[in-house]
C-alpha cells in the first residue's frame, strides 16, 4: 500500500510538473505573439492582456482598469476620419453580443504616435453558453495601408502622366508638368528639370519650380560639384545618371572626405528612352539659407528606395513623351499630308488608350497581392509561432499570382517589340524541315492545361499524310499558340476549339498545307473581317464584349506567315455561338523517302 502511495504521488507530481511546463510554454507563445491579445469582462474591465497589448496600450501586464479609460485619453477615428464615439467603440459593441470581424480604426499608441489598428472580437461563452466576457485581437497595420496609399498615388500619377502626353508637342509644357506631379506624388517643394547635351555631355537647366531667384542661382551653382565635377572630383553621381540609373546625392553617398554634401539631400533621375539620355528630374530636400530658409524648418525625410524606385519610373514614362513630342514635331515640320497626320494621331492615341488599360488591371493584381505576401510574412517575425508553414504557404501563392500577372506585363511589351522589329525589317526567320502536325499536337497539349471550360482537340486528314514545311519552328509554334489563345479568350463560355490540318493544292496546283483553328465563341463580323489583320485594329463586338486585347496578335500572325510564303483569312457569320474559323495556308514539302534497314 505504501509502495502504491509513494507511486501515485510521483504520478501526481510528474503531472504536475507537465502542466507547469505546458502552462509555461503556452504562456510564453501568448506573451510572444504579434498580435495584441485582451481578454475582458462584461464591464469593460481588463483581464489579461499580453506583451504586444501592454505595449501598444502603454500599461503593465497586471493592468485592471476599464479600457474605455484609454479611450478618454486616446479618441479613436474612422480610417476616413470620423470621430468613434464610445458607444460605437468595437469593444463596446462586442460586450453587447456584436461579433468584430477585421474592423479598422485609427487611434494614438501609448507614446503619443498615430496608427491604424484592425481588431477581431469574439465573445467568451461560460460552459452553460452565458457571455462573462470577450477577447480581442488587434494588430497595427498602418504601414501595409500607408504604402497602398503610396502605391495607388504613384500609379495614378503615371496613368495621368501617360493620358497627359497625347497630342502635347511642346516639350517644356509636359516636362513642367511631370515635375508639377513628382513634386506632389513625393511630398517635395523644390525641382529641377535638366536637358542633357548629347555632344557636349552637359545637364543644364531648363525649368525650376519652388525656388527663390536668389537661391535658385545658389543652388545651380552648388550641384555643380556632382553634376558637372571637374578634374580631381568624384564621378560616380555623374557616370550613374548618364548610364540611365537614378542616384541619391547626399552625405552618406559622398565617399571621400572632405565632404561638400553636409546640407545636401537630392534624388535625380535620367529622363530616358531607348537607352538615350534626354535629361534629368531633380527633387530637392536640401538645407537652404536665405529667403528660402523658412521651408525647411520643418523636419526634413530622407528619399526612401520608394520615392527612387517612383521617380524613376515617371522619368521613364516622360522620356518617351519626350521622344514622341519629337516625332509628331518632325512629322509636322515634314508636312505629312493631313490623312496621315490623322492616322498617326488616332494610332497613337489609341495606343495609348489601350497600353493604359492594360497596364492598370495586371498592376492592380499585383499590388493587392504583394499586400497579402507582406501581411503573410510579417506573421513569421516570432519564431514560437506554429502555423509558419501555412503562412508560407500563403505567402507562395501570392508570389506566384504576382509572378502570372507580370507575366502578362511581359508578354505586352514583347508584342510591342515583335511589331517594331516587324515594322523595321529586323525579324528573321531561321528556316528548316518542320513537321507543321507535331507543332500543332504541341500546341494542343500545352494549351489544354490552361483551360477547364475549353476542350481542345486536334485533328489530321485521314491517311498518312506529308505535313513537312519549311519553316522557322519557333515563329510556327507562336502562329498556331497565338491563334488557339485567341479562340480561348473570344469564347468566354468555353466550348469546342478544334485545330485541323489537311494537305490539298492551291489555285495553281501547288501542294499546300492547310491549318484551321475553328471555335464556338462570338464570331467576326463580316464588315470587320477586312480590317481584322491590322495593327491595332479589334472588332467592334469584342470590343463591346470587354474582352482584353490591344489588337497586335493577328497583325503579328498574319505577318509571320506572310514571311513564311502562306496566307491567312478568317471565315465567320458573325454571329454568337457560331464562332470563327481562322485558315491559314504554308508552302508543303514534299515527303522524303524512308531507307528501309534491313
Amino acid at each position: 500500500l505504501a509502495v502504491e502511495k509513494i507511486h501515485l504521488l510521483s504520478e501526481v507530481r510528474q503531472a504536475a510538473q507537465a502542466a507547469n511546463e505546458r502552462a509555461t510554454t503556452l504562456d510564453a507563445i501568448f506573451h510572444a505573439m504579434t498580435e495584441g491579445i485582451t481578454v475582458a469582462d462584461m464591464q469593460g474591465n481588463v483581464l489579461v492582456l499580453n506583451n504586444a497589448a501592454s505595449h501598444f496600450l502603454g500599461v503593465p501586464k497586471n493592468f485592471r482598469n476599464h479600457l474605455n479609460n484609454f479611450l478618454r485619453r486616446y479618441p479613436t477615428y474612422t480610417v476616413d476620419g470620423r470621430i468613434i464615439t464610445e458607444e460605437q467603440f468595437p469593444l463596446t459593441r462586442a460586450l453587447r453580443g456584436e461579433r468584430i470581424r477585421s474592423e479598422r480604426f485609427v487611434t494614438r499608441r501609448a507614446d503619443g504616435e498615430e496608427r491604424i489598428l484592425e481588431i477581431n472580437i469574439a465573445p467568451m461563452l461560460d460552459s452553460s453558453e452565458r457571455q462573462i466576457g470577450v477577447v480581442s485581437a488587434f494588430r497595427d497595420v498602418t504601414e501595409p495601408i500607408r504604402a497602398e496609399q503610396r502605391i495607388r498615388q504613384a500609379l495614378d500619377t503615371m496613368l495621368h502622366v501617360a493620358e497627359a502626353v497625347s497630342g502635347i508637342t511642346d516639350i517644356k509644357k509636359i516636362l513642367r508638368n511631370v515635375l508639377e506631379r513628382s513634386l506632389t506624388t513625393l511630398n517635395c517643394q523644390r525641382g529641377l528639370i535638366y536637358l542633357f547635351d548629347e555632344e557636349l555631355q552637359k545637364f543644364t537647366p531648363l525649368l525650376t519650380i519652388g525656388f527663390s531667384e536668389e537661391n535658385e542661382e545658389c543652388w545651380i551653382e552648388d550641384q555643380h560639384i556632382w553634376l558637372d565635377p571637374g578634374p580631381g572630383q568624384y564621378h560616380g553621381f555623374y557616370s550613374q545618371l548618364v548610364a540611365g540609373h537614378a542616384a541619391l546625392i547626399n552625405v552618406e553617398q559622398y565617399p571621400y572626405q572632405p565632404n561638400p554634401l553636409q546640407h545636401t539631400m537630392v534624388l535625380a533621375a535620367p529622363i530616358k528612352h531607348d537607352s538615350q539620355v534626354h535629361g534629368l528630374i531633380v527633387l530637392d530636400r536640401s538645407q537652404l539659407h536665405g529667403a528660402d530658409a523658412s521651408q525647411n524648418q520643418q523636419e526634413r525625410y530622407e528619399f526612401s528606395i520608394w520615392d527612387i524606385a517612383v521617380l524613376d519610373g515617371i522619368a521613364q514614362l516622360t522620356g518617351m513623351a519626350v521622344d514622341q513630342a519629337h516625332w509628331q514635331q518632325e512629322a509636322i515640320e515634314a508636312r505629312t499630308s493631313e490623312a496621315a497626320m490623322r492616322e498617326a494621331n488616332a494610332l497613337k492615341d489609341e495606343f495609348l488608350a489601350i497600353t493604359a488599360h492594360e497596364f492598370r488591371s495586371p498592376l492592380t493584381v499585383i499590388l493587392a497581392q504583394t499586400q497579402l505576401v507582406a501581411r503573410n510574412l510579417a506573421r513569421l517575425m516570432p519564431k514560437e509561432q506554429e502555423d509558419t508553414g501555412e503562412i508560407v504557404a500563403k505567402a507562395v501563392k501570392n508570389l506566384s499570382i504576382v509572378e502570372d500577372q507580370t507575366r502578362q506585363l511581359t508578354d505586352i511589351v514583347q508584342t510591342f517589340l515583335e511589331v517594331s522589329h516587324l515594322n523595321r525589317g529586323k525579324l528573321t526567320l531561321s528556316l528548316t524541315e518542320v513537321n507543321l502536325a507535331e507543332i500543332a499536337r504541341q500546341v494542343v497539349v500545352q494549351s489544354s492545361t490552361t483551360t477547364q471550360a475549353h476542350t481542345i482537340a486536334c485533328l489530321l486528314e485521314s491517311g498518312e499524310q506529308s505535313y513537312l514545311v519549311e519553316g522557322d519552328s519557333a515563329r510556327l509554334q507562336q502562329i498556331i499558340a497565338n491563334l488557339v489563345d485567341n479562340a480561348i479568350k473570344y469564347s468566354p463560355f468555353g466550348g469546342p476549339i478544334t485545330v485541323r490540318l489537311r494537305r490539298c493544292a492551291d489555285s495553281d496546283g501547288k501542294p499546300i498545307v492547310e491549318v484551321c483553328i475553328q471555335d464556338k465563341g462570338m464570331g467576326v463580323p463580316p464588315d470587320a473581317q477586312p480590317r481584322l489583320f491590322e495593327r491595332f485594329y479589334r472588332a467592334p463586338n469584342s470590343i463591346e464584349s470587354q474582352t482584353r486585347g490591344i489588337g497586335l496578335g493577328l497583325y503579328i500572325v498574319a505577318q509571320l506567315i506572310q514571311m513564311h510564303g502562306g496566307t491567312i483569312h478568317v471565315e465567320s457569320n458573325g454571329i454568337l455561338g457560331d464562332g470563327s474559323c481562322f485558315i491559314f495556308t504554308l508552302p508543303a514539302l514534299e515527303r522524303k523517302p524512308e531507307i528501309e534497314h534491313a
